[in-house]
């Protein structure tokens, strides 16, 4: 197999809170040891509790844009 390569592009994901709809869901820095493992979360606006599999802001790459 020949190696290849590929431009790809960073995005920042983050989560608006689904009660108040204007803040965003932070760790709290607790981590279930659960299969898989489970972050909760807490609205940076409101309080309001969620618990995600993945903690929130997080960077993701996709492949980059094209120019046209």
């Amino acid at each position: 197999m020949a190696e290849g390569a590929k431009q790809i592009a960073p995005y920042q994901l983050d989560y608006t809170c689904d009660e108040c709809g204007s803040g965003s869901m932070r760790p709290t820095g607790i981590a279930l040891m659960s299969y898989p493992a489970q972050y909760p979360h807490r609205c940076n606006a409101c309080d309001a509790p969620m618990t995600f599999l993945k903690q929130y802001p997080c960077i993701e790459s996709r492949d980059a844009p094209q120019n046209q």
